[in-house]
């Protein structure tokens, strides 16, 4: 069967929202869904399928065609132990070599990471494949996703749009949002203070996941040359320091009767960086999608923390019942 896309990590966060954009979620649109976990789009052809199995890809791609690739699947956790090494480079790098080579699309669209510039203090991170200084494994295993890309694209005569991704937030976002409201719902009064790393100093470039799934459809659709390979990075081009967002959040918690205390007093770990923000002049002119505000960016943390907030009252309430 041949469809206009094929959408992996569809049951994400960002795949769950890519799923319900109108060119995907239509009657026009063929659209085929793959993920490692059940996917709740019934309308849509998908296929429960881990990427690094290369048999089972392979299977696949003998029912599936399409011209565009979004490769979003990963193992996205900055902080990463040593026991989770090998997950991490089978799923990211290995992962991403087997969908290429077995589905063999003309174009392909790859989920990066602005982990990929480590720290940046005051310098620009600019979209450039050269332009890369991974603070850790999971920066580091999209540099490689990144440089797979390019090699396929200009070996095989097909075309690559990597995009760089700073912090999604929105509905069923993950990191700092949701972990502060499971805090402060298990912590009503205040009784133990969220923890936050690098000492309320850790700068990222957010963006509301409205922006990114606009941004993944644009690219989808960019016009290229065969065998080229284009980066942009997908933000708002301004910082902001997880020690604002923290206590923005701990604000609207607080207005909904829960005491939540901060404690910024901890040291940034082996990994993580501790300022990226990203330039994204290029993303607008060539991707054709208006940069976010900076009042856009805290509805979005504010809806994120809402809605986080709800879902874990909604599981603890069920919890109680059964």
């Amino acid at each position: 069967m041949t469809f206009d896309h094929i959408i992996t990590g569809a049951a994400g966060f960002v795949g769950g929202h890519l799923c319900r954009h109108p060119d995907v979620d239509s009657e026009k649109s063929k659209t085929a869904l793959l993920d490692l976990l059940p996917i709740d789009f019934a309308s849509r052809e998908s296929s429960i399928t881990d990427i690094r199995s290369l048999a089972d890809l392979n299977r696949l791609a003998q029912r599936w065609a399409a011209p565009t690739l979004i490769h979003l699947a990963a193992l996205a956790e900055v902080v990463m132990p040593f026991t989770m090494m090998r997950e991490l480079v089978d799923t990211n790098v290995v992962g991403t070599i087997n969908v290429l080579d077995c589905f063999r699309p003309e174009r392909a669209v790859f989920a990066s990471s602005s982990a990929v510039y480590g720290s940046r203090g005051d310098r620009p991170a600019l979209p450039q494949l050269d332009d890369c200084s991974a603070a850790g494994t999971y920066g580091a295993s999209k540099v490689m996703g990144e440089l797979v890309c390019a090699s396929w694209a200009a070996e095989n005569e097909s075309r690559s749009v990597i995009l760089r991704f700073g912090n999604i937030v929105g509905p069923g976002c993950r990191g700092l949002i949701p972990y502060l409201v499971d805090h402060g719902v298990k912590n009503p009064e205040g009784e133990l203070a969220a923890q936050l790393r690098g000492n309320g100093r850790i700068v990222r470039d957010y963006l509301p996941v409205e922006y990114a799934i606009d941004s993944i459809m644009n690219a989808a659709a960019l016009p290229l040359d065969a065998g080229q390979a284009v980066v942009f990075n997908v933000g708002s081009g301004r910082g902001i320091s997880n020690r604002e967002v923290a206590e923005f959040v701990a604000e609207i918690m607080r207005n909904r009767g829960f005491r939540m205390n901060l404690d910024f007093d901890n040291p940034l770990p082996f990994g993580e960086s501790d300022s990226v923000v990203l330039e994204v002049s290029d993303t607008r002119e060539r991707l054709d999608v208006a940069i976010p505000s900076l009042n856009d960016i805290y509805a979005s943390i504010e809806q994120s923390t809402l809605w986080h907030l709800e879902h874990q009252l909604s599981r603890n309430a069920s919890g109680a019942n059964a």
